[in-house]
This record gives structure tokens, sequence and C-alpha cells, in this order.
């Protein structure tokens, strides 16, 4: 059972106060908690009774965001997100659906403008410290409300409120939010507070509209996504805000390519000094988009920025305006309903982690019109590279030929006893298992004769399936090199109007460019006779039909079979054999990502999609 029960901070006779910070998903479970275990027969909630009957309609359309809306002069306007993190509104659904007495005791004021810019402790040490900790050290730095302003009236009112219920002697659960009750608390035990009835607005103009799905990063203060999971959350327990953030990375992995081991690792590193910067045990939006672009790139974050922003529950109800709010800081928050625009101001509370940070991605400029970049690319014909990845491609060829060529001279260095030459460098290591006696060792490194024709890279050897289109593109400049390769389908995955983005599952590069044939038109033929037992096998033999030089760099999961060895031989063909694991990661996953552009008048735009 909660401490706080009977810890007399927060009760006062039958009525328990569950102080939270609104809209963070520890304080909601701990709202669920507390009604289960004290057993309320009353909730009091710090709502104004004006808007019930909107609140409870978009509390019954969750886990669908609506946003309740309501005006003095039909001009500006103050909002409540109805927001299933938020403990308050959490509170009314769990009343709802139990059958509870749910009392709306806030004022009924609508000028409530601007979150205040207090920050409080991250709401993850909640359950691990404790509600009264909590309490205690956010209260020391968050002054009370004056007596004479609006929040001391609301509070007066809300003290007498409580006052009248108490009086039924039934178990009343107090949710407001956390400046709020140590004035109540005081109220109650002197005696004080009064219901300022005159002071309300009867009048207001008010309505619930669906929030747009684009405007949940804007309005919720958690991740959309965490969010989102909160309504499994609630049923199975408690789950922790880390782990969901590390999903979500996992989640931009599976669209964005895998990252490395180091890389991850990196990412976490610069998330936990993030939020150490902010006094914070928990990443925000901002920080997690901060560490995902600084260690992996804008690629990375904008797909991890996809799916941390995408709320999973939009149903929206059609009787119902669609509302799209754009937050903002120095001024009023801004509402789209239709082609009306609305000045809004969020009803104040005490902010968690909101705050003047800012992170910069590239945006892809969005599509003109539904369906645009898919219609671009149906009637695209002729399917072309990028020409910056082409030059990627080609470095990265060079270092693997240089590279092939150092695995060539490492084979074949010797280590002698110095005598008159030092040849090509001493050798430490035998110089130093030999220092007992006192002699020196040098190494010699023949040069290799001959040099490194065709490149075959296979990124995956094992899923070999996924990628279906197998082509072969001959080169376009002199630069280039002819291109025999296996990839994922174009169209599958568009970035832009007829730029689709794919996967390399292997390719062999033949350069100077010769034409190359098709061989994929062979493939089976091959694998009837046993010259290739799969497409990897194809590739190599490919290149080694192809080669000019003495040898063939070959990149990939497993060493190549012994009859593409013999076959090699047999052309004088000598195959270097280079572990895809002995390469950087990172570098291997940009390069086995690619774009196939419709037409080459596509090039024009493409750096404003490809990054």
């Amino acid at each position: 059972m909660f401490d706080e029960i009977d810890d007399n901070v927060f009760r006062h006779g039958n009525i328990l106060c569950a102080p939270v910070v609104h809209s963070r998903y520890y304080f909601a479970l701990r709202a669920q908690r507390l009604i289960e275990e004290f057993k309320p027969e009353i909730i009091a909630v710090e709502f104004p009774q004006a808007l019930k009957r909107l609140i409870i309609q978009g509390v019954k359309m969750l886990p669908n965001l609506t946003v309740a809306c309501a005006s003095q002069d039909g001009e500006d306007y103050s909002y409540i997100p109805i927001d299933p993190c938020d403990a308050i509104v959490h509170s009314v659904r769990i009343g709802l659906e139990r059958r509870i007495p749910v009392h709306f005791i806030d004022l009924n004021r609508f000028d409530l403008a601007g979150p205040e810019l207090r920050h409080t402790p991250d709401d993850w040490a909640l359950p691990r410290i404790g509600a009264a900790a909590y309490y205690e050290k956010t209260m020391e730095r968050v002054p009370l409300s004056e007596i004479g302003s609006l929040d001391y009236m609301r509070e007066q009112h809300m003290a007498a409120s409580l006052r009248r219920l108490n009086c039924f002697e039934r178990r009343v659960l107090f949710v407001c939010g956390m400046i709020h009750w140590e004035r109540i608390r005081e109220m109650l035990e002197s005696g004080g507070g009064f219901e300022y009835f005159d002071l309300e607005e009867p009048d207001a103009l008010s309505f619930l509209a669906n929030l747009h799905p684009e405007s949940a990063k804007e309005v919720l203060e958690e991740i959309p996504a965490v969010a989102g999971r909160f309504e499994s959350a609630r049923i199975i327990g408690e789950m922790d805000r880390n782990e969901e953030v590390a999903k979500l990375i996992e989640q931009a992995e599976d669209e964005a390519g895998r990252i490395s081991t180091s890389a991850k690792t990196a990412l976490h590193r610069y998330l936990r000094k993030l939020c150490a910067t902010s006094l914070q045990f928990t990443p925000d939006l901002v920080d997690l988009l901060t560490a995902a672009k600084c260690v992996c790139g804008d690629e990375f974050a904008h797909a991890l920025m996809e799916i941390a922003t995408r709320y999973p529950h939009c149903e929206p109800d059609t009787a119902l305006p669609d509302i799209y709010i754009v937050r903002r800081f120095e001024q009023c928050d801004e509402g789209m309903i239709g082609r009306k625009t609305v000045k809004l101001n969020r009803r104040r509370n005490t902010t968690w982690k909101r705050n003047m940070k800012r992170v910069t991605l590239r945006r892809r400029p969005p599509e003109l019109y539904e369906g645009e970049w898919r219609d671009v690319w149906d009637l695209s014909s002729m399917h072309v590279s990028h020409t910056p990845e082409d030059i990627r491609l080609e470095d990265y060829n060079s270092f693997i030929r240089d590279r092939a060529i150092m695995s060539m001279t490492e084979d074949r260095t010797r280590v002698v006893e110095f005598t008159t030459s030092i040849l090509d460098g001493i050798d430490m290591r035998e110089t130093l298992r030999n220092a007992a006696t006192g002699k020196i060792y040098v190494k010699e490194t023949p040069s290799a004769r001959g040099g490194v024709g065709p490149v075959t890279v296979i990124f995956d050897q094992d899923n070999m399936d996924k990628y279906p289109w197998r082509a072969v593109w001959h080169s376009e400049f002199s630069y280039e090199s002819d291109l025999l390769m296996m990839t994922t389908p174009p169209g599958e995955t568009l970035v832009g109007p007829g730029i689709s983005q794919c996967r390399f599952g292997g390719f062999t590069s033949v350069y100077p460019p010769r034409g190359m044939a098709n061989y994929w038109a062979v493939y089976d033929a091959l694998r009837e006779k046993g010259f290739a037992r799969n497409e990897a096998d194809l590739l190599l033999y490919a290149a080694i039909m192809n080669s000019q030089e003495k040898f063939v760099a070959y990149v990939a999961k497993y060493p190549p079979s012994s009859i593409l060895k013999n076959i090699a031989q047999s052309k004088g063909v000598h195959i270097v054999f280079i572990p895809i694991s002995t390469l950087n990661p990172d570098s291997v996953t940009k390069l086995q990502r690619f774009h196939v552009l419709g037409d080459k008048r596509i090039r024009r735009i493409a750096e404003k999609y490809i990054f």
C-alpha cells in the first residue's frame, strides 16, 4: 500500500490528495494505483465544471487524442489536451470506468494563459524515492501563489469545494497540480476558502476537437510514441520510460539500417550526458533527436523522429472538427481548424522539461498532394543512380582494392635477423621476444605483382532472398564502373518524387568498365553446372570472368567456394578474401544504402530528399 495514504502531508480528514505534475506518465500510474489502494468514493479533480461535458466526452474517446477549447470572446481560446498520460485526465477516466462520482472543482475561468517556466524533477524518480520526497524537493523551488492572484482564488474555490464534499464523510481523492496543494491544505486546516461563483464565465464558447496526428509532438509532453504505449502500461503495470526509448531506437534501425554496437553505445552515452545537463534521468524528444543526429547522422535521426512522433491511436470522430496546433514559446499557440486560424493559450500548469532547446534536422519537402511521390515514380521508366552516391561507391571500392593489396603483402611478409639492412623496418614484436639474445629482427615485405581488378561485396550473405531485384548498370561517366547487383525492389520505399531508397544485397564492380554482360540471365544455367551455389557465387563468378588484373577482391561473411577458387586459378586470377566483419560497420551500412531515381531529370532535385 502507498505510504502517502497515511501521510499527513497528503491527508486532511477523509480527503487524500494526489499532487501531480501534469502530462507525466509516472504520475498517471501513481494516480491509478492510489485509486486501487485508497478506494475513493468520490474523485475531485482540478478541472473547471463548465468544461465537464466536453472533457468527459474526450476522455471517453481515449486513447484517441482530443482537445477541449473554450473562449469568452470567440477569438482567444484556452485549451486542455485530453492527454492519456495526464494524471488528472487518467483519474477521470478511471472514475468513469469504475462508476466513481467525479467532481470538477476548479474555478470556471479560461484566461489561464501560457505555460509557467518552472522545471520539476524528472518523474522517473517518483516511484524510486516516493511521492513525499518528490513533493518536498519540488516545493523547495516552487513559490506559492500570491494572495489576491487568480491562482490564489482558484485555490480558495477548490478548498471550499473540497470542504463541501467532505461533509458527506466519504473518502475523497483529490487530484490537482502540485503547486496548488500546499495552499489548499492550509485553507482546509484553517477553515479558509471561498467559492467564487461571481467570477465564473458561464457564457464561454467551447468545443471539442480531434487533435491532428501531426500535432501530437507539439501538444503532448511525453514523446508521442511512448505516450501511445501507456494504453498497455495502464493494464499490465509500470513500464520503464528509458526502455521504451531504447525500443524506439531499435525500430529506427529497422527503417534506417542497423547501426554498429560502438555507435549504439556512443548514442546511449550521449543521451545520458544530455539528460545530465538538464538535471534529468530520462531524455525528451529533443535530447533523443540531438543524440541521434550527432552520432548517427540526419538519415537515422529523421527515421527516429518519424517513429518517435507517431502517436499510434488515431481514429478521429468524424462528428468533431480537426484542429492542428503549433506550439509557440514567446507568443500564443496557433490552432488551425479547416481554413480558420485561432489563437490558443494552453491552460496553465507546471511544466516538466518544456524549455527553449532546439534541434535542427534536415527535412524532406512534403508531398504536394497525397500520393504525389508514387505518381511520379510510376510515370518514370529509366532508372538511374544518384551521382554523389556513385562517387562514394567508387571511392570505397578503391579503398577495398588498397585493403586487398595490403592484405596480400602482409601475408607474404617474413621476419629475418638484422645483418646489413633494415629492409622494410624493424619487427618490434620479434625483437622484444628475443631481447635476451640482443638480436634485432627486421621485416621483409615483397611487393604484390599485379593489381586488383573487380571488387565483389556481399552485404547480407544469409538473407539473399530479401534482395529480389537483379540488374546490371553500365557506367555513364569515365570515373564509374559497371555494376552487377542485387538489391531490394525499387519503388518499395519512396523518399521523394520518383526517388526510391534501396539496399544492396551484394554487387560486383568492374573498373575500367567493359560493358559487362547481365550474368543474372545465366544464373540458373550456372547453378545446374555447379559453378554457382547461390547469388553470392554468381557475383564472384562475374568478377573472375571480367578481371583483367591478377587479383579480385571479395568482401563477404564466408570465404569463396573451392570451385570458384579453381575457376579463378584456371583464369590466372587470385581471389583475395576480406571478411566483412573487419571493415568499419558504419561505413558498410552507409554503403549498403543507396537510391534509385526514376529518370535523369530527377537528379536536379534529388539532393533535397537524399541525405
